[in-house]
């Protein structure tokens, strides 16, 4: 931060990824340990500290944490599979599909999709324990991004109220801390975000449009 300072750079706002769980595709947010990376307790208020301090300057610690997908890879973390994941039309689990541009095919990653309506409950239990800390600032990764829809057969929604379940979240989270960033950009998210990350540029070029109006 001195060195960018001495170079007249200020307003930094630095993410942190994995710092909890196991790292970036570490356990489901519920329980909460600190890696070690991060320095564990004292490590990481010694990091909370150093932002404060310079707080005045524009440094910010932004927290990510990702309530969105569950990286099964790791095992389920603590929560139920069945009550907090999304079903596929087939009854399958459904999970994050990537594009894998060298394959040119969609790929799975053992990262599930939480149902939308499971968010808001589960985030207050995890931030029970987040809490504990001084924090003002958190990333809420794919929340600005992502709607999935949930063909449980006990607990079927389609996109259109996900997108509730999701503002709902947001307002919810938004009353707690006083910065909030995310990735994305859809417009029910704006009034409760800070901060984007990967915001569109272009249309998705589902339908037909003969004009692109980049923001």
């Amino acid at each position: 931060h001195s060195e960018l300072a001495n170079e007249g750079i200020g307003n930094v706002k630095f993410r942190l990824m994995g710092f909890y769980n196991g790292g970036v595709e570490g356990k489901y947010p519920k329980k909460l340990k600190l890696t070690k990376e991060v320095g564990g307790k004292k490590g990481f208020n010694r990091l909370l500290s150093y932002a404060e301090e310079n707080a005045a300057s524009g440094v910010e610690i932004i927290l990510g944490v990702d309530m969105m997908y569950n990286y099964v890879y790791w095992g389920m973390g603590g929560i139920s599979k069945k009550k907090t994941t999304v079903r596929s039309m087939d009854n399958r689990y459904a999970s994050k599909q990537m594009y894998d541009t060298v394959y040119q095919g969609f790929f799975s990653y053992f990262s599930l999709c939480v149902s939308a309506d499971q968010l808001t409950g589960l985030f207050n239990k995890f931030n029970k324990k987040l809490s504990k800390f001084d924090i003002t600032a958190i990333s809420l990764d794919y929340m600005a991004e992502d709607l999935s829809s949930n063909f449980a057969d006990d607990n079927t929604f389609d996109r259109e109220t996900a997108k509730g379940y999701l503002a709902s979240t947001l307002k919810e989270i938004s009353s707690k801390y006083s910065t909030i960033l995310s990735t994305g950009g859809n417009v029910y998210a704006l009034k409760y975000v800070d901060y984007l990350l990967n915001a569109p540029v272009d249309s998705s070029r589902y339908f037909c449009a003969s004009r692109t109006v980049p923001f």
